[in-house]
């Protein structure tokens, strides 16, 4: 409704929309490399830091790298006010044993692949995810080309294909609200300046992540430090 009918959409629907104020620039590099050291240990990894910290300062710099904030910035209206990016559940045998509130603040829906990548690597079991990345990705497509279409977008040059192709090229700009969203998921306690305190469970987790997403080709240059 918004690019097809953009005035009825200004006129009646962003009226009805909570008033958000966007998100200042808070990640601090010191911060990030320090989680990001807990991964230097392994030589697969370590080769693509360099990768990894530009894609990052890319960030740094310009908090939507690629995708900068609109004048009137709008959120996805399945967002609640505890938005999807702050509230995390933890489930036992389908129970829900624990929750916590992230301090991310507003996640700007910029992408529609930056809530897909967030959820897969913050909310789903490394085993699933091995295993059924590609049947869970073309599922999340299926259904998002079924939305469109439903709204008459025209969709037949936007293939499945190109849909993994902006799923790299985002998931390297979207890394560092997964790094800070892994630290406070794994953490079980936080020091006097509120960070959480990692451990293993992070160094474990991010391991995994980033060792799935070099294995995509979603870090591109590696350099030879032999």
């Amino acid at each position: 409704m918004r690019h097809i009918r953009p005035r009825d959409f200004e006129e009646k629907v962003v009226p009805t929309l909570m008033t958000t104020q966007l998100e200042k620039n808070t990640y601090c590099n010191d911060y990030v490399c320090k989680l990001l050291s807990m991964t230097m240990k392994s030589k697969k990894i370590a080769k693509y830091i360099p990768s990894i910290l530009m894609s990052i300062g890319k960030v740094l710099c310009n908090h939507c790298a690629g995708n900068p904030y609109e004048y009137c910035a709008w959120m996805t209206l399945c967002h609640s006010k505890l938005y999807n990016t702050n509230l995390m559940l933890a489930y036992h045998n389908s129970m829900p044993i624990g929750c916590k509130i992230l301090n991310l603040k507003n996640f700007q829906y910029s992408h529609c692949c930056n809530d897909l990548l967030f959820f897969l690597f913050t909310s789903v079991d490394n085993e699933v995810l091995q295993e059924k990345f590609d049947y869970l990705t073309d599922y999340y497509f299926i259904c998002f080309e079924d939305m469109v279409k439903e709204y008459k977008v025209h969709t037949s040059g936007y293939t499945k294909d190109e849909f993994h192709k902006e799923m790299a090229k985002q998931c390297p700009l979207t890394f560092i609200k997964i790094l800070e969203a892994l630290a406070e998921i794994t953490c079980k306690k936080y020091d006097a300046k509120g960070n959480p305190v990692i451990g293993s469970r992070f160094q474990k987790k991010l391991e995994f992540v980033l060792d799935f997403m070099i294995s995509r080709g979603w870090f591109g240059f590696v350099i030879d430090q032999s």
